[in-house]
């Protein structure tokens, strides 16, 4: 559940229940009114409830049959804003959900970690969708409106969150595009969500961590509250372990022949559970296949636990500690 404490899990538990019943059957209830009309009341209803399930888990599936994802949807407004809003749900976290069923609109008396998480996720939202929406006008989104590019823009930087589902082909992005992707699918979405990647308070975490030290603080702060340093190592070794299994899946894609730009993307869609590619997934060979079913495993429990669970730890309470000695940094 992703809970800070064992006190309260069972009205977490409760409320991440209610929280999914209610936001996928208000999306699916939407969806029927794009679904329906098309492949009947039957059919349209199961596909509803079925892409409202796949969006507000992060999931990507779709059954439209074309394999291309929902491109051929691109254009239409009501399918496109009902899967981006149940992302966003889905990839806000259960804690966050807590705190506004709790709290509502006062944001004050919310947890540091829902605020950080609600804070970074509308500036990635929104950054990542102004600069898709100048990135790709000649590329991905050549010859499209103001209007429709910037939905396919926000569609593009909420999908790259680890939730899957793409209105573009990937494989037309520019240069420009693909780093940007990168970085959001690094991201991911928040801790304790239904998505993946190293999570949205860990990022937060790094970035304030670096701040701290140009502005020569010992503190890590934010929103008046001193982060633990306990999680500040817990970020570094979770970013730090993300990107080695990823660069480490990169070079086996590299070694069998595909190219760097496009084991890169299938290599961070993979540790970050995307499912987004580059149109290469299904021409892999054996062994690139394995690396990332290795890597999607890894990204969705956690490299961290991964990392931990094959390692051997030692007793703290038992251990010496060692004299102290600087060294270089930077």
């Amino acid at each position: 559940m992703g809970a800070l404490q064992l006190g309260g899990v069972v009205r977490l538990a409760r409320r991440a229940l209610l929280v999914t019943v209610a936001s996928e059957g208000i999306g699916a209830a939407l969806l029927t009114l794009w679904f329906c009309p098309r492949y009947g009341v039957g059919k349209g209803l199961w596909m509803s409830v079925f892409h409202a399930v796949s969006a507000f888990c992060n999931a990507g599936f779709d059954l439209l049959g074309t394999g291309s994802s929902i491109t051929s949807a691109a254009g239409e407004p009501l399918l496109n804003i009902v899967l981006m809003a149940l992302i966003v749900c889905g990839g806000l976290g259960f804690l966050v959900w807590d705190d506004v069923l709790t709290h509502g609109r006062h944001f004050r008396r919310w947890r540091l970690h829902s605020k950080m998480a609600a804070v970074v996720t509308l500036f990635l939202y929104t950054g990542g969708a102004a600069a898709f929406y100048f990135l790709e006008a000649d590329h991905a989104f050549a010859g499209t409106d103001g209007p429709m590019r910037a939905m396919m823009a926000a569609f593009q930087s909420v999908t790259a969150r680890t939730a899957g589902f793409a209105s573009v082909d990937q494989s037309s992005l520019s240069q420009g595009g693909v780093l940007l992707m990168l970085l959001l699918m690094f991201v991911g979405a928040a801790s304790g969500s239904t998505g993946g990647g190293v999570k949205v308070n860990t990022f937060a975490v790094l970035a304030l961590g670096v701040r701290a030290r140009i502005r020569r603080q010992d503190d890590v702060n934010i929103f008046r509250r001193r982060l633990d340093e306990g999680d500040i190592h817990k970020a570094n070794s979770t970013a730090s372990l993300y990107l080695f299994g990823a660069l480490l899946g990169c070079m086996v894609l590299c070694i069998q022949g595909v190219n760097l730009t496009d084991a890169l993307y299938e290599t961070f869609s993979a540790m970050s559970t995307v499912g987004l590619s580059r149109n290469v997934t299904g021409t892999l060979p054996a062994l690139s296949k394995w690396a990332v079913i290795l890597m999607m495993f890894a990204g969705r429990v956690g490299s961290m636990s991964v990392a931990m669970a094959v390692t051997r730890g030692k007793d703290s309470q038992n251990s010496l500690r060692y004299v102290p000695e600087k060294i270089l940094i930077g």
